[in-house]
């Protein structure tokens, strides 16, 4: 397979990588215990969650609140308040968090979702005694890694710029 093919192969498999564009972004806050967790009223939870922007669906998520199991079981999603948007999930103790955030520039849509800020609600134990009240949070987009970059600028530098004419040492292009 030559340069060209090759480029071009890569190309559409990233584009349909890209297309999907379920991202990944950082979540944290505080919130106040109120079931005497030790951090009294300034406690810090961070995670992840993960939205397909294109679809605008809720697909994973993945945090940690002081003295509590990961939360990492996603059980719904909507839009919330007309401008808002509504998630809920639990954890391997039964327990529940609710949370609600802002869709900054996409109301009450995860299409096309940049961040926002985690507004409130709260985190429940099994018999449904409150755990933990959200004070406030910000929901954030994960950067791209540097190697993904690295990786991508190989591929452009070898395929797309292998020279016309024999250069000594180097492959020619045909």
């Amino acid at each position: 397979m030559n340069a060209r093919k090759c480029l071009t192969v890569a190309c559409a498999l990233f584009g349909a990588v890209a297309a999907t564009r379920a991202e990944t972004f950082d979540v944290t806050g505080t919130a106040i215990a109120l079931a005497g967790q030790s951090c009294g009223s300034d406690c810090v939870f961070s995670g992840t969650i993960d939205i397909n922007v294109s679809s605008g669906a809720v697909t994973g998520v993945e945090v940690f609140f002081p003295g509590l199991s990961t939360f990492d079981t996603f059980s719904s999603s909507a839009a919330f308040n007309g401008t808002d948007w509504l998630v809920g999930t639990s954890n391997s103790a039964a327990d529940t968090w609710n949370f609600d955030f802002s869709t900054r520039n996409t109301p009450s849509s995860l299409v096309g979702f940049t961040g926002g800020l985690v507004l409130g609600l709260d985190v429940s134990g099994p018999s449904g005694g409150f755990l933990y009240s959200i004070d406030s949070g910000t929901i954030s987009a994960t950067p791209i890694p540097g190697s993904l970059i690295l990786f991508g600028t190989v591929l452009l530098g070898f395929f797309g710029f292998a020279p016309k004419a024999g250069v000594k040492g180097l492959p020619t292009r045909r």
